[in-house]
């Protein structure tokens, strides 16, 4: 079974967050604070992170790990600026609050989509590597 990390200051949100993910098949941690959020990584492993920008303790931001665990920004102050640097360090998506549970089951599509095209990526690159080490023909 998937597993997901919902980090939100807002208990209202981020257990409803939580509850939509759980509908969609996913184990589900939360947090409320940055170090709550890297305390849980540090013990679970997760396959994907929906992360507030705004928490008490700093920037849901600086817990976006990059693709092996791919983060969703949600952000109730939603911005072009935002998003762009969300983006470039590695997010996923962004959303804006309130989120619905049909744009959360769209990001999670476009999520398995990407893993599972990856997954075919790494496939022919060991094909190719291993053609290749048998010489020319």
């Amino acid at each position: 079974m998937s597993r997901a990390l919902v980090v939100d200051d807002d208990p209202a949100f981020r257990l409803a967050l939580a509850d939509v993910l759980r509908l969609e098949g996913y184990t589900t941690l939360t947090a409320s604070t940055c170090d709550e959020a890297l305390r849980a990584l540090a013990g679970e492993a997760v396959d994907v992170l929906f992360v507030d920008v705004n928490l008490p303790d700093g920037s849901g931001l600086d817990l976006i790990p990059g693709p092996d665990a791919p983060t969703v920004i949600v952000t109730g102050e939603p911005s072009l600026s935002l998003a762009d640097e969300a983006l470039s360090l590695g997010a996923w998506d962004c959303l804006a609050k309130p989120v619905d549970r049909f744009r959360v089951r769209l990001t999670l599509a476009v999520l398995a989509r990407g893993r599972g095209l990856q997954g075919e990526i790494d496939r022919l690159r060991s094909e190719v590597t291993a053609l290749r080490s048998l010489g020319p023909p």
